[in-house]
């Protein structure tokens, strides 16, 4: 838990529209929309249900100034999957032990980058 009461040991930043990511399994590209993000995982919505899988590779690509992810290809456990009226929401975790450095500092900037964006006083854009 962390500091501040909240649910989770890191947060996790609101993704924004540079964020391209689809997740495979068995072969087969899904596309999603990229919710949330930290480096160790991510949330990921889908109009559609994904197939049943415990295990992904998700292809995320993520481009803004000065980060350039072009179709990085990460492997991620699904450790949650919520299906809606409208949709299906689904937490990935990844597997980082399985990446080698440049991606995961590649990673981490991202998440840095994101947490240096964020308007904390006005997570959700309600007051924009």
């Amino acid at each position: 838990m962390d500091k501040s009461g909240g649910k989770r040991h890191l947060p996790r930043w609101l993704c924004d529209p540079d964020f391209k990511v689809s997740v495979l399994i068995d072969g087969h590209h899904y596309d999603t929309v990229a919710l949330n993000y930290n480096h160790v995982g991510m949330g990921l919505f889908r109009y559609e249900r994904l197939p049943e899988a415990s295990q992904c590779t998700v292809s995320l690509s993520y481009n803004s100034d000065p980060i350039q992810l072009k179709d990085e290809l990460i492997p991620a456990t699904i450790v949650y999957a919520n299906e809606t009226e409208v949709g299906s929401h689904y937490g990935l975790k990844f597997n980082l032990e399985t990446v080698g450095t440049r991606l995961l500092l590649a990673l981490q900037e991202v998440d840095r980058l994101l947490g240096e964006r964020e308007n904390h006083s006005d997570r959700y854009g309600v007051n924009s």
